[in-house]
């Protein structure tokens, strides 16, 4: 079985508290999975692979690094979208999605996710 978590660029800094729960939530998945016949691809948005990571035949990481046109790119499609929802409803509340599940589930899909059997999504 596959399993794949999506690691956010969370820092203790951006969601203090936050940041030590999921820490400790994916050091006991990296445990559980080094004791079972499991395999981990660790997604996440930056370069370096995390400290906490330990590269093996049953982990690995991807990098889904935002560069700063797809976060451009990512801000103007879904201010556009809002715009274009208020526009077609003019009484409902004007809300801007978060950009960044879309651009992680589309970078997800185009890096592999084929065979993964579970995607756990640890970005605030």
């Amino acid at each position: 079985m596959k399993i794949g978590v999506f690691l956010g660029g969370d820092t203790p800094q951006t969601i203090g508290g936050g940041y030590t729960f999921t820490s400790n939530i994916l050091s006991s998945l990296l445990n559980f999975v080094s004791n079972t016949s499991l395999n981990l691809i660790v997604f996440g948005s930056t370069k370096e692979v995390p400290h906490q990571l330990k590269i093996t035949d049953q982990i690995q990481y991807v990098s889904l690094d935002l560069g700063s046109q797809q976060r451009l790119y990512g801000k103007l499609t879904t201010t556009r979208n809002a715009v274009f929802k208020k526009i077609q409803n003019p009484s409902s509340k004007f809300k801007i999605e978060p950009w960044r599940t879309q651009f992680i589930l589309n970078s997800l899909a185009s890096n592999g996710i084929d065979g993964i059997d579970l995607i756990w999504n640890f970005d605030s």
